[in-house]
């Protein structure tokens, strides 16, 4: 295995993992939901918020987002 299918793979089990947490606890009339970045770079949290999104955007009662605040401070 390469390093970018390990980097895949590991995207697609935390993405997988952090929906059914969020589809479990949060109720769909939550508008969304905003990810802090954590001391990810922009392009990690950008890469990472994708992966929820695409693989499970027509299962999600909400919308999802990255909060990038530690920009504009």
């Amino acid at each position: 295995m390469n390093a970018q299918t390990l980097i895949d793979t590991a995207r697609a089990l935390v993405s997988g993992a952090t929906v059914r947490c969020l589809l479990r606890a949060v109720p769909a009339a939550v508008p969304g939901i905003a990810f802090l970045s954590g001391g990810q770079s922009s392009e990690l949290a950008s890469a990472r918020l994708n992966a929820m999104n695409v693989r499970f955007k027509a299962r999600l009662p909400w919308a999802l987002a990255f909060s990038f605040a530690r920009a504009i401070q």
